[in-house]
């Protein structure tokens, strides 16, 4: 027997401390969320206005190219990133505030 389940869908704007909380209590149970894009730092890649969906990963399951999002763990602000380069000693290497500034870091 299937059920049809229907969700309602609430939006409404928070700011970056309770997106950091609302997406661990997501993720730390297995769960997607999604939240739109604010402003243009990650053009061309993440318009303002973007749907980003956020959902646990396996560890080692990240790739060059990918966008990942993640919780600073100094500031707890989320952060949004390209994945430039995978390596062994670090966490995935990420373009900072613009593609076009050339530095992984």
């Amino acid at each position: 027997m299937q059920m049809n389940v229907a969700y309602q869908v609430t939006e409404r704007a928070v700011d970056s401390e309770e997106l950091a909380n609302l997406i661990r209590v997501a993720t730390a149970d297995g769960n997607a969320i999604c939240f739109n894009a604010p402003g243009r730092s990650k053009a061309p890649f993440v318009q303002s206005g973007d749907k980003i969906y956020v959902a646990p990963v396996a560890n080692g399951s990240t790739r060059t190219g990918d966008i990942v999002a993640f919780i600073h763990p100094e500031n707890g602000r989320v952060l949004v990133h390209h994945v430039v380069k995978i390596s062994e000693e670090y966490l995935p290497a990420v373009w900072g505030s613009s593609p076009d500034n050339g530095n992984a870091r």
